[in-house]
């Protein structure tokens, strides 16, 4: 029985390949389509906030990445068997679990994406990532547990004190330090160049590396003049493998610029 979810992605990263995807900020199934068609490792869903609040419409996105052969990473609301498992069982390769401040947090979390005997993942032969086939199932939670993806979130102070130790979990694979919830936080909302935030994201990058993890990182929006190229390019000096645009502040920073543009041409100001 095929293990239904594109394979390849966390090998391909975990040897150091940079992955460049795009974070979904919309419910949209047809951007979803449109983004996976586009030259890009991955899609990234979120759960957590935004529009989309239902699993069936990640089902949907997941399916439309599926049309490209796009590997789809999902950002669940909740650190729970039940929240994992779902979009698991949909097809998603890997998940991202909001504020993980323990080790113990990144423990539930690694074992609640896999299956026994490495984790607690419900066993169901007759879903999407089986292709709806009980076949062959010992060749399905083998590939299953090797190709999965999770993601810490760190973005609470108590998370950025136990930093070291999460990465050092076992099944941890991508570290990604959440600076907007962080900063909030620490008593500074926003101020996303404060030292301590700085110090932080650099703490981050130095503990994937001690620890054979990935690390994560969003990748800002298109400014005027800004120059793509530079903008990854300075993320991967620093050590981030694994990056990301949104697709609403793409989406909105290019409306911005033609309305601007528009605007220059019409001698408005």
């Amino acid at each position: 029985m095929p293990f239904n979810p594109p394979r390849g992605l966390k090998r391909d990263l975990l040897a150091g390949e940079p992955k460049i995807g795009m974070f979904l900020g919309t419910s949209s199934v047809q951007v979803a389509e449109l983004v996976a068609f586009q030259d890009i490792d991955f899609l990234f869903v979120d759960l957590e906030h935004g529009e989309r609040n239902d699993v069936l419409s990640v089902a949907e996105i997941i399916r439309a990445a599926d049309a490209a052969g796009k590997p789809v990473i999902v950002r669940v609301p909740t650190n729970s068997v039940e929240a994992i498992g779902y979009v698991l069982d949909h097809g998603a390769v890997g998940i991202c679990v909001p504020h993980i401040r323990t080790r113990e947090d990144a423990e539930r979390a690694v074992s609640y994406a896999r299956y026994a005997p490495e984790g607690e993942r419900a066993m169901s032969p007759l879903v999407r990532a089986t292709q709806y086939s009980g076949e062959d199932w010992e060749d399905v939670w083998r590939t299953a547990n090797d190709e999965m993806i999770v993601m810490a979130l760190i973005e609470d102070a108590k998370g950025l004190e136990n930093l070291e130790e999460i990465a050092s979990v076992p099944g941890i694979d991508v570290i990604w330090i959440g600076v907007g919830d962080l900063s909030q936080d620490l008593g500074f909302p926003g101020q996303l160049d404060h030292p301590k935030i700085v110090e932080a994201v650099e703490r981050g990058l130095a503990a994937a590396k001690e620890n054979r993890k990935i690390a994560y990182t969003p990748l800002g929006g298109l400014d005027p003049g800004r120059d793509f190229h530079s903008e990854v390019e300075a993320a991967m000096a620093a050590g981030f493998r694994m990056l990301a645009w949104v697709d609403i502040v793409l989406i909105g920073a290019v409306i911005r610029d033609a309305v601007r543009s528009v605007a220059n041409l019409r001698g408005e100001h």
